[in-house]
């Protein structure tokens, strides 16, 4: 049976197929693998899927800040006024 790794490609990639033979490595009880950098995925942490024979590996996606900031509950604390004043003039 041949097992592949595929990427999800990236957005500027969309339905661009590449495949790429590579060696597997052992180690320990562990087979690890090298990716090419061409297939080299954003952040630091990946999804490994098995699947009808076939092994996938997708990058997790990272929330977006506006995303992140709108699951965050509203503060109830007092915030203080704070007076707006001109800048004091400076002699050039």
């Amino acid at each position: 049976m041949r097992t592949l790794v595929s990427c999800r490609p990236m957005p500027e990639e969309k339905g661009l197929m590449i495949e790429r033979r590579i060696k597997l490595y052992r180690e320990g009880r562990e087979q690890t693998i090298r990716l090419p950098d061409e297939f080299a995925l954003p952040g630091d942490e990946a999804i490994l899927r098995w699947e009808a024979g076939r092994v996938t590996l997708e990058a997790v996606a990272q929330p977006s800040l506006l995303s992140t900031l709108s699951r965050l509950s509203p503060l109830d604390d007092a915030w203080p006024e704070i007076e707006d004043r001109l800048p004091e003039p400076v002699d050039l």
